[in-house]
């Protein structure tokens, strides 16, 4: 018998291709699954390693040994007549066969879920997001990488002048900013790539936890009118030099240094770039540096993790000396009109911020009216001065044809949608600005949200699950499920643990978990406690003082407390007054709080009117948000006047809609308590699935 004969005899060629698959299929599962568990690259090369030494230990154990019925024998001490190899054979060929089925449906997997296939629109792992009952999102494990995706990590400053931090961010966000509008490239946004800031370790690290195969670091040196950047962008598959150069020029150059480094990442990544892209990579903000300079000032103040009006008082003497220094400065007009805004949101419902920033956004519209930010801006400008959501998210569409990979676009996107009651829609822009942005916990946060509002409230919860296996230490990641599952699923208890063990976050989200928990598991010295708490943000807030006076007057109600009670009552009522009086603008919860307060102190007429006043303000067909609220708050006033019937109707219908009551705050919110012996309410609560 020949050499090829006896080696096919014994099965060495079977066992051979089998080890082959086999090892092959561990190899790729082991690539795409051990950076989720944190295994670090050595462990896995030693893997690698460990299964090539292993073939030919494989085929000299398959030459030199038979598998017989009384077990592994050496081949020489088996007779050939009772030799049982073609019957091991058939066996190996079922078992790569398997194998080869198993590797098969692994290249399919990865082909149909690879990033590569997004595009500015929707994606198709996007549709199937959507279309889904369960929620996908990156988490520790991320997607595979796509060929054209890239990170753009915070350069250093290596100016003297630490003041000059402002500047190496700027010429960074703004590299970012230039790499985003290209639709044929996936780029991490700003707030994921902040805690890179000056990392020093291994970028295949940083790669993976981001979902990309590049990136882009670098340096920045000012030193009176010269600029020295140095860019280099590298392969993280193998932390291989892709590019790399150094600028030394003018400071009046950072402009076309900012271009040049877009445009070679472009040409390296090989993406394609639409004549209305280059154009936009290519297009100089300002040609005055230090209106720039104002400008790169205002928008680091507007950046800063800590969202409130301090901030952005301190970023508006910026913004109105770029646009002083340079009238003809587009971007700035749109930044000052967003403060403006946000002096509008925060601050007092002024009519005067309404018209700076209207004015300010003209400006920008008559410099550049194809610009998308101008676009963006008008989006934020009917949003939050006219909360005219139909003119805002037209606005925000047509921006993000142009700026496919602005994750804060498509957060304002999503945002805006679900206040037209496009639910759906939502949830679909919260998880794209997720995959541009994976470490933004404030989208994360309103996707969970969303989703609880929408009854899908188990995924909400693994939604924020796997965010906080992400990113451990924010807790309010933990705070906000222990709301939802208090909210849709009555579940005091696990409200009790968190609130235990977490220590207090200057989140308004620990302030709502902790009032909600204490009033509705009827601790209620514990409930005056949460808020008259000096950190109460609703304390602090003028806008929402007449909701804390209301909910101190019903706890003290419910205590039997009722010349206090009806103190605090007389207290909401004047705020609300106060505010609008101050504020210049009527403003729809100063009805809302007026409306209770009057209510419970037996004005039922004033109660009704102030009531209708905001509704008509309001509307759920105007507001799905907001408008449900109003709504809420009608079948209270309805249920303290009297009006039995009507507030009995009013919550069937909100135990239907998004936004709406559920039947666990029925039953545990003592609001609800003059309602609870009558048998259509009893017949309501008692409808909860599994009761």
């Amino acid at each position: 018998m020949s050499l090829f004969q006896e080696l096919k005899r014994r099965n060495v060629f079977r066992v051979g291709a089998a080890y082959a698959v086999t090892a092959w299929v561990v190899v790729q599962i082991g690539e795409a699954v051990f950076p989720a568990f944190g295994v670090p690259d050595a462990l896995f090369r030693g893997m690698v390693i460990l299964l090539v030494l292993g073939f030919p230990v494989a085929l000299v154990f398959a030459w030199a040994f038979e598998k017989t019925p009384e077990g592994i024998k050496l081949e020489k001490n088996v007779d050939p007549s009772q030799s049982i190899t073609p019957v091991t054979g058939k066996k190996l060929d079922k078992g790569i066969i398997v194998v080869l089925a198993i590797a098969v449906v692994f290249l399919l997997y990865r082909e149909a879920t690879a990033p590569d296939r997004e595009s500015a629109g929707e994606s198709p792992q996007i549709a199937s997001d959507v279309s889904s009952s369960t929620v996908t999102m990156p988490t520790s494990v991320m997607p595979p990488a796509s060929e054209k995706s890239i990170a753009v990590l915070p350069f250093s400053n290596l100016s003297e002048d630490e003041s000059n931090a402002f500047f190496a961010s700027g010429v960074q966000e703004d590299i970012l900013t230039y790499l985003s509008r290209v639709a044929d490239l996936k780029v991490i946004s700003r707030t994921s790539v902040l805690q890179y800031a000056g990392f020093k370790g291994d970028v295949r690290q940083v790669a993976r936890e981001l979902g990309v195969n590049h990136i882009l670091e670098g340096s920045v040196r000012r030193s009176g009118n010269r600029v020295r950047v140095t860019a280099q962008l590298i392969d993280a598959r193998d932390d291989e030099h892709v590019w790399a150069e150094n600028y030394d020029r003018d400071l009046t150059d950072v402009f076309a240094i900012q271009t040049e480094v877009a445009q070679e990442i472009v040409k390296a990544l090989k993406a394609s770039l639409s004549p209305e892209e280059a154009k936009m990579i290519s297009t100089r903000p300002t040609s005055n540096v230090e209106a720039y300079d104002a400008y790169l000032q205002a928008r680091e103040l507007i950046r800063r993790p800590e969202y409130g009006s301090e901030n952005f008082r301190k970023a508006l003497p910026f913004a109105q000396r770029a646009v002083q220094l340079d009238p003809e400065f587009a971007l700035a007009y749109v930044q000052l009109a967003n403060l403006y805004g946000q002096m509008y949101w925060l601050v007092a419902q002024d009519q005067t911020f309404i018209d700076k920033a209207r004015s300010a956004m003209d400006n920008a519209q008559r410099l550049a009216p194809d610009m998308p930010q101008v676009q963006f801006g008008w989006g934020e400008f009917y949003y939050r001065m006219y909360s005219d959501y139909p003119r805002a998210l037209k606005e925000f569409e047509s921006a993000q044809t142009l700026l496919p990979n602005d994750s804060d676009l498509l957060w304002k996107l999503g945002t805006t949608q679900r206040r037209l009651g496009r639910w759906d829609d939502s949830v679909a822009s919260y998880q794209r600005a997720i995959r541009m942005d994976p470490d933004n916990n404030q989208v994360v946060n309103v996707l969970a949200e969303t989703l609880g509002f929408i009854g899908r409230w188990q995924e909400a919860v693994t939604v924020l699950e796997q965010a906080a296996s992400r990113n451990p230490g924010y807790g309010v990641y933990r705070i906000l499920e222990a709301q939802i599952r208090l909210d849709y699923g009555g579940d005091l208890d696990f409200a009790r643990e968190v609130l235990a063990s977490a220590q207090q976050v200057p989140d308004q989200s620990y302030i709502y978990l902790t009032t909600g928990y204490t009033w509705r598991s009827r601790n209620y010295p514990a409930a005056i406690e949460a808020w008259t708490d000096p950190t109460n943000p609703f304390l602090a807030d003028a806008n929402f003082e007449a909701a804390g006076q209301n909910a101190l007057g019903k706890i003290y109600r419910e205590m039997g407390d009722n010349a206090r009670a009806e103190m605090y009552f007389q207290r909401a009522i004047e705020r609300a007054r106060e505010r609008f009086s101050q504020g210049g603008v009527d403003w729809y919860d100063y009805h809302v709080q007026q409306s209770i307060a009057y209510a419970y102190l037996g004005d039922s007429s004033t109660a009704m009117s102030e009531i209708d006043r905001a509704t008509a303000m309001r509307p759920e067909s105007a507001d799905a948000l907001y408008g449900v609220q109003v709504s809420i708050a009608r079948a209270e006033v309805l249920m303290i006047v009297g009006r039995t019937d009507e507030a009995l109707a009013e919550i069937k219908r909100l135990l239907t809609v998004p936004v709406g009551l559920t039947v666990w705050i029925l039953r545990q919110d003592p609001t609800w308590d003059p309602l609870r012996e009558d048998p259509r309410f009893k017949a309501m609560v008692a409808e909860v699935p599994g009761t």
